[in-house]
């Protein structure tokens, strides 16, 4: 009776409202460059990590190279060097050491590298989640609740960590400063997303609110029923 639309494939789409330049030059590069299998290898042999691999259709499927990219970062530079060294991906490499040559962009791409694993994994939990089997339609409305939670009081740990260590290494950078300007690379994307959840799909959002009602109150007169 209602038109529900996929919504795993919309909080998969918020991940194209994020204002991320600096990290979607060096990320398509950085996908480009596992596209050889000698590329690969050279980074399991330095990391002993295999590296994460981009597909058009798995949901969130980018976010997770970033999330390898934030917790193996120290690794790039020397990983890119040695390639460079043995003449792997010669188009690709270069132009990957340009970027963390230049310190604005190598201070945007950890500033944005960090905050879409903050903000994202809200959202990445929530897309699974609803993308697999069972009775979603009681649990619906309370994943996407919390994501909206998460929207409307978002945490920053990693931005936090990130800033900590550049203002370290350059005390002229300014904490507050740089912590903006990472939040800002996500605030299209939140406000499309709670537009989306208070406006949009608003019709769709208070069905599956009733439904989760009616399944508490159904499991409160089970419980009762059984202990009269």
């Amino acid at each position: 009776m209602l038109n529900i639309v996929c919504f795993s494939h919309t909080l998969d789409n918020v991940g194209s409202h994020l204002m991320i330049p600096t990290l979607q030059e060096f990320g398509h590069l950085w996908v480009r460059l596992f596209h050889s299998n000698r590329a690969k290898l050279a980074w399991k042999d330095l990391t002993g990590q295999k590296s994460k691999s981009y597909s058009e259709t798995r949901w969130w499927s980018k976010w997770e190279v970033y999330k390898q990219l934030l917790e193996q970062f120290g690794d790039v530079p020397r990983f890119l060097q040695e390639a460079a060294a043995d003449k792997i991906a010669p188009n690709i490499v270069p132009q990957l050491q340009d970027l963390l040559s230049d310190p604005e962009s190598l201070v945007n791409l950890k500033l944005e590298i960090a905050v879409i694993i903050d903000f994202g994994e809200h959202f990445v939990k929530a897309t699974y989640f609803l993308e697999g089997d069972g009775p979603l339609v009681f649990s619906c409305y309370e994943k996407l609740q919390a994501v909206a939670e998460a929207c409307q009081a978002p945490y920053f740990p990693n931005v936090r960590a990130v800033v900590a260590a550049i203002v370290n290494e350059d005390p002229n950078q300014r904490a507050a400063a740089l912590e903006q300007r990472a939040k800002a690379c996500v605030k299209p994307a939140i406000h499309w997303f709670l537009r989306k959840f208070n406006v949009n799909l608003k019709d769709a959002i208070t069905a599956f609110k009733a439904a989760r009602v009616m399944h508490v109150l159904r499991d409160r007169w089970l419980v009762e029923a059984n202990t009269s």
